[in-house]
């Protein structure tokens, strides 16, 4: 989208927020720009996916999930649906003219100015969720974090509209003690989760954000990471081969897994929280691997 039609729909929101014809124009105006990730990885624009599905999940910040979501997209009778980016950040621009702490907006009370403005902004585009649930029976929408605002927006308009608001949690690497008590620290500063329910990869980044007060027991489910259900798959294959090779007196594959990257830090230092922040992976080391 050019810069020049970004700027006008921003002016619009701001002037005309409170008008229920310029709402309702906008939200067809949303609705147009749908789009749904087919099981294939094709991604189709609406109307070509108007086929009804048992469970159609709304994501937000689609670009952060880097592989999930084409594994819900997979499974059968799932519809996965979203927005390009830029419209939620036009939303965003349109009500805040500045910019906001993500801790600020955690613990901002509805009488401040930032919650005064997100009220606005969700009354503004709850008519959104209302129409997608009527046209598409969204079942849920889903982000990939909690410390972005504009996703944090988006979820509490489809709440205002009588439709949960899911976190599928990514990272959950919290198994070393700046990473444990650094992501402790950082929840507590957030206060309490503003959504329904968290999905997390793993146990101990469950017993993190409960240990932070951040989010209860019966707000959390564990079931693994669903980009890595290819990665299973593959390597399902890949024993089969080995079966078989082992039958046949062949040399059996090696499969080695790098999970990392060069650290940004490469030098050890105490963070702002008292932490102590060990070097990343060294350069050098990344380039002989590789």
């Amino acid at each position: 989208m050019k810069n020049l039609a970004k700027r006008c729909m921003i002016w619009a929101i701001k002037k005309f927020h409170r008008s229920p014809q310029f709402s309702k124009l906008f939200n067809r105006l949303l609705l147009s720009q749908l789009k749904c990730l087919l099981p294939t990885g094709e991604v189709r624009t609406y109307p070509a996916f108007e086929e009804s599905a048992r469970l159609t999940v709304f994501v937000l910040h689609w670009d952060l999930f880097r592989g999930d979501l084409e594994a819900l997209a997979r499974e059968k009778g799932v519809r996965v649906i979203f927005l390009d980016l830029v419209w939620q950040q036009i939303v965003h621009d349109g009500f805040y003219p500045y910019s906001v702490n993500i801790t600020d907006y955690y613990n901002s009370p509805l009488s401040s100015d930032i919650g005064k403005k997100t009220e606005q902004l969700t009354t503004f585009l709850s008519p959104f969720f209302t129409l997608l649930k009527k046209k598409f029976d969204v079942k849920v929408v889903m982000a990939p974090n909690m410390r972005f605002i504009p996703d944090l927006d988006w979820g509490r308009a489809a709440q205002k509209a009588k439709i949960p608001s899911v976190v599928l949690f990514r990272e959950g690497l919290v198994n070393f003690e700046r990473g444990y008590k650094g992501t402790v620290i950082r929840q507590r500063k957030f206060g309490k989760f503003l959504g329904d329910h968290i999905i997390f990869v793993n146990e101990e980044i469950k017993k993190v954000f409960i240990e932070s007060g951040f989010t209860s027991e019966n707000q959390t489910t564990v079931a693994g990471a669903p980009r890595m259900d290819s990665l299973v798959r593959r390597a399902q294959k890949v024993r089969e081969w080995q079966a078989e090779a082992e039958i046949k007196e062949l040399k059996p594959a090696q499969i080695i897994v790098f999970y990392f990257w060069p650290g940004k830090f490469q030098k050890g230092f105490i963070d702002e929280d008292g932490l102590w922040r060990p070097p990343g992976v060294p350069h050098g080391l990344f380039r002989e691997v590789f």
